[in-house]
């Protein structure tokens, strides 16, 4: 009788891989199994079923390759991520209504302890004021009320802290400016806008009009990562041209939900809505009365969104569809992705990247996210490489005659708008420090 294989043995191996070859197609088939339908009122199952058959019919296809199985496997090594609701970016809805209706409520100490408490005047809350509210820290909402029920934060402290907000907001908005997609095509990116780099110490100071409301130490945080240099890589990301586009004009956002370690920063990826309030900044816009604003701090956001228009099918609202260039899968609304770099000195800073995010939700509440550009743009510098405004005589004509395709409007009272837009803002920058 002849001895048994030793295990070592190149026969045994054999055996061995031939016995987990079988293994494998056994489980498989099992798997297959336990997916196709027992019957025909399974509509999950007839559906994974016709997608089995669609596989297979493509492996017996005569030009089914190598290069086509890579794709099918890069497609299907896809790590599928649970959708998210509507509108997901407007994070705790519910609790941030509940907590702006307590403040507004709440009755303030004034100074004088003979001037009985009031609550906060209904003409103090502008939209701008409101916006602030929205983007603002959850944690940082209950702070503040919890500081005026105290006494912590009195009448006169509120009051003048929403006057700052409504004067300075507008302008950080107006300065706001592939590592989701993976194309190998990408745009540098500024977080803070390469060309409003000259004015940053304006943009620090201007910041402290959010600090009553967002905390003093998480606006201590922002203005920090606000250095005098901010043309490195902690102020970069790599975007895709068409990600990189719709990002300044509010359109996406990217909101850092961890720091994973020293080189990585997990993101969440938004796609934005429109607003209804864009109109209330014109002065003859035959959408005015789409929405009227109450002056209500509890106002519900979602009552105040609508989908962006197609600019080239106006009627049509825009459906911006992104597609992964490594698996070709779509990636939706709340998908969550890391941003790595090899040297921890290069990644993009992480509170640099959550102040653009509440930026970009409040230029979107207030349809104040198509602007910034308009105002300062990359390309446009003085002989001496110095970021300054921009000459807007060209953009005018260009840009209004383009609004005017999709919007009608009378365009000498767009004109004389945005003229004056060009001349508030013009007045706030002043000259670079």
């Amino acid at each position: 009788m002849s001895e048994p294989p030793s295990p070592t043995s190149p026969s045994a191996a054999a055996a061995s891989a031939g016995d987990v070859l079988e293994r494998r197609k056994t489980e498989v088939i099992r798997k297959l199994a336990a997916h196709v339908p027992s019957d025909d009122g399974d509509p999950i199952r007839l559906k994974k079923l016709g997608i089995i058959e669609k596989v297979l019919a493509s492996f017996e296809d005569p030009n089914m390759n190598s290069d086509y199985l890579d794709e099918i496997n890069n497609f299907h090594s896809y790590r599928y991520q649970p959708m998210t609701s509507t509108l997901a970016y407007l994070d705790n809805i519910e609790q941030r209504l509940q907590l702006l209706k307590d403040i507004k409520t709440t009755k303030l100490k004034y100074t004088d302890p003979e001037v009985p408490p009031k609550a906060l005047p209904a003409e103090l809350i502008t939209h701008v004021v409101w916006a602030a509210f929205m983007a603002a820290p959850i944690d940082a909402l209950q702070t503040l009320l919890n500081n005026m029920q105290s006494g912590r934060v009195g009448y006169h402290a509120l009051t003048d802290a929403l006057g700052q907000v409504e004067t300075n907001l507008p302008i950080l908005i107006h300065i706001k400016r592939c590592v989701l997609l993976g194309t190998t095509d990408p745009h540098v990116a500024h977080i803070f806008s390469h060309a409003a780099i000259s004015h940053v110490s304006m943009y620090r100071s201007k910041l402290n009009c959010l600090a009553t409301i967002w905390g003093d130490a998480r606006i201590n945080r922002y203005q920090e990562a606000h250095g005098e240099s901010l043309d490195v890589p902690q102020n970069m990301l790599s975007l895709n041209y068409t990600v990189h586009h719709r990002w300044d004009k509010a359109q996406v956002a990217f909101e850092p939900i961890g720091q994973v370690n020293n080189s990585t920063i997990r993101v969440r990826l938004h796609l934005l809505e429109d607003t209804k309030l864009r109109s209330l900044k014109r002065k003859r816009d035959s959408s005015r009365d789409e929405f009227q604003w109450r002056n209500d701090l509890a106002q519900d956001p979602r009552e105040t969104l609508k989908p962006f228009k197609d600019q080239f099918s106006s009627p049509s609202p825009l459906e911006l569809r992104l597609v992964s260039s490594v698996t070709q899968h779509i990636v939706r609304d709340g998908h969550i992705f890391d941003i790595k770099a090899r040297n921890p000195a290069h990644l993009p800073s992480y509170e640099l990247l959550d102040l653009q995010y509440r930026i970009c939700l409040m230029a979107t509440l207030l349809g104040g996210g198509e602007t910034s550009d308009e105002y300062l743009s990359e390309s446009d510098a003085d002989n001496e490489g110095q970021a300054r405004l921009s000459d807007s005589k060209k953009i005018l004509v260009d840009q209004w005659f383009q609004r005017m395709e999709t919007d009608p409007v009378d365009l000498a009272t767009a004109v004389i708008e945005r003229l004056e837009e060009e001349k508030a803002i013009e007045e706030a920058w002043g000259e670079p420090s």
